[in-house]
């Protein structure tokens, strides 16, 4: 459940409005009911969804308060921190009136202050006009008929222009096409051909022209809701509203009170943080290279000439030249438009002299705003998979333990095996090796030689010599090590003539 300032803003000692919406772990809508208490328990006001799990309460914060809703089956919610400074809007909308009320209030720091008002309706602006706040609430009345049906948003600017507050409306003036169709006649026999008397007119009650189609149904066979999206719905409604709408075109066809409000300030609300006062990175107009050239001492070179040679795909060149500042640095712009992909530049400094000897260039390196690798997920129902999924879990455990108290159960049993190798020439039973050096290990000592590797990664592993014929051989922890690639036994190549094939083998231990 969460609760939602109108306008985007939550100020101290003043009367608001707050949206509401409750959904369950599948996303879908659910009713509540309950009460808005103070941090000393004290209840403020009592809420009720209105439709689809959402509506509205008022409500007027305190300074230094905390409020927590309360639902009836005992959840509870923390309703937003109410701030000190701030400008609010309110737009009041009855269904019966022929006007709508816009309502503009401030703190006291912000009285004089003036705000820029904007109406607009997809994009085209049809109310616009100067506030200057003031200690008593600014109100200003326009009639419905000066918008189109849709959604209208009314915002507010500062005097830097930039938006504080939005508010969100949905005027529907009944302009859709009347419809009206006859049959020729009254029955039809099967695979009769069916002939319909089609008449439109718009809401001036005058023949409209247009093109029409005609899909039927078998109501009996395929679901079919009242209140599904329709062309209206979509095009006027949720084609500009975030998230999932519940039977979109039930707000077009005699809605209950409050309930085209409640979808507005939830679904349709709008907050603008302005947290920063310098923007991290510069705002890029064009294609720049900058740079800075310098001597053999590090200091900058003036009136340096710097050309620029480009090349762009095969065949296609340009050439572009400046010069330095006092500073030394130099910027290229102004380049063609790039056809390709792929583009190699080439760039030359000449001193005073046109002497290029001496002269270091540096070009400065771009640094790009971070991606983050955050996944979006744009429907809320798979966000709402893990804890749907997390309580599945929960109750398999439950049924287990359940399963475990009932006699002539059976255990649970584990099977454990050894994975085999494919291609391998382990002397070993597959999984037997007492140590592994993967090809990981390898790459990560790309200089290194094999044995340096076994001195290294394989502990007791050293140089030894035979007590007999003093022949150099490899060992660990006093067992000699045979080498054997593809099958073949190397070590047999260090085997002296003086030495049996008995006596050598003697010293051999398997690892």
């Amino acid at each position: 459940m969460q609760f939602l300032p109108e306008g985007g803003t939550f100020i101290v000692n003043k009367r608001q409005r707050l949206g509401f919406k409750a959904i369950n772990i599948l996303g879908n809508s659910i009713r509540v009911k309950g009460r808005i208490e103070n941090s000393k328990g004290q209840v403020i006001t009592a809420f009720s969804s209105v439709h689809n799990g959402m509506g509205t309460v008022w409500i007027t914060p305190d300074a230094n308060e905390k409020y927590i809703a309360t639902l009836d089956n005992g959840l509870s919610f923390q309703i937003p921190l109410p701030q000190q400074s701030g400008i609010q809007l309110q737009v009041n909308n009855p269904p019966g009136s022929d006007s709508i009320e816009i309502i503009v209030d401030a703190s006291p720091d912000l009285y004089g202050h003036r705000y820029f008002f904007r109406a607009s309706t997809r994009g085209l602006s049809y109310a616009m006009g100067t506030i200057r706040v003031k200690d008593e609430p600014y109100r200003l009345l326009i009639s419905k008929k000066a918008f189109p049906s849709g959604i209208s948003r009314f915002t507010l600017y500062d005097s830097s222009l930039q938006p504080v507050n939005e508010r969100a409306i949905l005027l529907w003036q009944h302009d859709d096409l009347k419809l009206d169709m006859v049959a020729q006649q009254p029955v039809y026999n099967s695979r009769d051909s069916v002939h319909i008397l089609l008449s439109a007119k718009n809401s001036n009650n005058e023949p409209a022209i247009g093109s029409f189609s005609v899909a039927v149904i078998d109501t009996g066979r395929v679901h079919y809701s009242k209140y599904s999206e329709n062309i209206i719905s979509y095009l006027l409604l949720s084609s500009e509203i975030k998230g999932k709408i519940e039977n979109p075109s039930y707000y077009f066809d005699a809605p209950e009170p409050d309930a085209t409000d409640a979808l507005m300030l939830t679904q349709g609300w709008v907050q603008y943080n302005h947290l920063f006062s310098k923007p991290e990175f510069e705002y890029e107009k064009e294609f720049l290279i900058k740079g800075k050239v310098t001597n053999l001492f590090n200091k900058p070179v003036d009136k340096a000439d710097i050309t620029l040679l480009g090349k762009t795909g095969k065949a296609n060149t340009f050439i572009l030249d400046t010069a330095t500042g006092k500073d030394g640095k130099f910027t290229f712009k102004d380049f063609p438009a790039f056809m390709t992909d792929t583009v190699t530049m080439l760039i030359r400094a000449l001193n005073k002299k046109g002497k290029s000897f001496g002269i270091g260039i540096k070009v400065d390196t771009v640094i790009f705003t971070r991606v983050s690798s955050r996944i979006m997920y744009p429907n809320q129902n798979i966000i709402l998979n893990d804890t749907f999924s997390a309580g599945y879990i929960r109750g398999q455990i439950k049924d287990y333990y359940k399963m475990k108290e009932r006699k002539g159960y059976l255990p649970e049993v584990i099977v454990t095996g050894k994975v085999k190798i494919k291609g391998s020439k382990n002397l070993n039973e597959n999984g037997g090796a007492d140590q592994l050096i993967t090809g990981k290990v390898l790459e990560s000592m790309p200089k290194e030689t094999l044995l340096n590797v076994l001195n290294k990664k394989m502990k007791g592993f050293h140089k030894g010599t035979l007590s007999k014929s003093q022949l150099q051989v490899y060992k660990r922890d006093g067992d000699l090590v045979v080498f054997i690639i593809d099958g073949y036994n190397i070590s047999k190549a260090y085997d002296p003539v003086s030495e049996s094939t008995t006596a050598f083998t003697d010293y051999i231990k398997p690892i």
